[in-house]
């Protein structure tokens, strides 16, 4: 084991951690320990995350100059490559690495962060313009017994996990962890001020831990600014027959509890969720399970930004179907109501006041129309006004009927 690693590798916990870490002149993400018999680095007690904000998400500045916020040029962070994908951790006491490059090139497009000038503020990172890349490490938990994920979209939904006991160190510098017990979930750990243009490398050192049962996977994620046009072009693509086909295996399958199914027929909204208006480009994340989409253009206009021009935070994207993850690259087109979509469209008089579309096990649609209602949830309905009005008899009957008696104390 490199003797440097076992020796940063002291985990530091209570009062230790309050007052003996300063935030170090290097980049955000390492610290220094200072001789702990100085006495002017004694602090008095702070809330509990104030000297970690240096490893809080960064503040985004504006580009140097003013950006068109128009739908071509509104900007986001999309995940574009995975240079170390899958790195098991090791189980107990052992140091695993995995090394990969990056070209000059792409060294000189890195957002790189500024360090907090006082304590207590976060970063800030400054954005130049489309093609700046970010790079992020998050480890994912694979539980005893589950299925571990297959597609790369299965892989980025996972939550980051960092487990007990566990150091890395990137090109030999230290990281630190957003854990939970601070920052409400365990969170990615910014590492690009860490990489160099050539050879990287990646350390791991995890001491033993008998009571997790648990399989971990380390993963590097290189995020790169890009205009939505950009993203609307390279956005994968459902085809019609795929798509198709897994409605039909949906309808066909029994106890699928994410569908309301009826018969041999199912009910889907064509109208964005956002815009109460019917959807241009149908879209919906990859690990989505239901049918309905939204708009693309509707959806990634609306997402929450802190200035014209700042891209917004990750935690932004969020199914407004389901609330799952819907990242710019979890995105895919759906060809089967796209092609709906545009026949509507053909016809636009007669499926003007149109919402949702009745797809039957056969890949068949048809439009349902305003009118058209569920004759059993009528009768349900009708059974509850119903019994809302023999209640509302009774209590009134019964009110009259009470006879108030006054006591009189004297």
């Amino acid at each position: 084991m490199n003797p440097r690693i076992h020796h940063q590798a002291q985990p530091l916990v209570g009062s230790q951690l309050r007052t003996n870490i300063m935030p170090s002149n290097g980049p955000p993400g390492s610290t220094s320990l200072p001789p702990p018999s100085h006495p002017s680095l004694i602090l008095p007690p702070v809330q509990d995350n104030l000297l970690e904000t240096h490893l809080a998400s960064p503040v985004m500045s504006q580009a140097p100059s003013p950006l068109d916020t128009s739908s071509l040029d509104r900007l986001h962070f999309s995940i574009v490559d995975f240079p170390i994908q899958r790195l098991k951790l090791p189980a107990a006491c052992e140091v695993e690495k995995r090394t990969w490059t990056i070209s000059a090139e792409d060294e000189r497009r890195l957002s790189r962060l500024c360090s907090p000038t006082i304590l207590g503020e976060p970063p800030t990172r400054p954005i130049v313009s489309c093609g700046t890349l970010v790079y992020k490490l998050r480890c994912i938990e694979v539980k005893q017994g589950e299925i571990p994920p297959v597609t790369d979209a299965e892989w980025v939904a996972k939550e980051s996990v960092w487990p007990k006991n566990t150091f890395m160190e990137i090109n030999g510098k230290r990281l630190e962890f957003r854990r939970k017990v601070r920052w409400g979930k365990d969170l990615p750990v910014d590492i690009t001020n860490f990489v160099q243009a050539g050879l990287n490398e990646v350390k791991v050192v995890r001491l033993s831990n008998l009571s997790d049962l648990s399989t971990y996977f380390a993963i590097i994620e290189v995020f790169e600014c890009r205009n939505e046009s950009a993203i609307k072009a390279e956005m994968g693509l459902l085809d019609e027959q795929q798509s198709r086909a897994e409605i039909v295996r949906r309808l066909s399958s029994n106890g699928d509890v994410d569908l309301i199914v009826s018969t041999n027929t199912v009910t889907v909204g064509v109208c964005c969720p956002l815009s109460f208006r019917l959807i241009d480009m149908p879209v919906r994340g990859k690990t989505c399970l239901h049918l309905e989409c939204f708009d693309f253009d509707n959806y990634m206009s609306s997402r929450p930004r802190e200035a014209p021009g700042i891209p917004p935070k990750e935690d932004s994207y969020k199914c407004p179907h389901c609330g799952g993850r819907a990242r710019p690259e979890d995105l895919v087109i759906d060809g089967y109501l796209k092609g709906v979509l545009a026949k509507m469209r053909e016809d636009m008089p007669k499926y003007e006041d149109v919402k949702h579309i009745i797809i039957d096990d056969k890949g068949n649609w048809e439009a349902k129309q305003p009118n058209e209602s569920d004759e059993g949830s009528r009768r349900q309905g009708l059974g509850k006004n119903e019994r809302r009005e023999s209640t509302t008899s009774i209590v009134g009957k019964l009110k009259r009927e009470v006879e108030i008696i006054c006591i009189d104390d004297d």
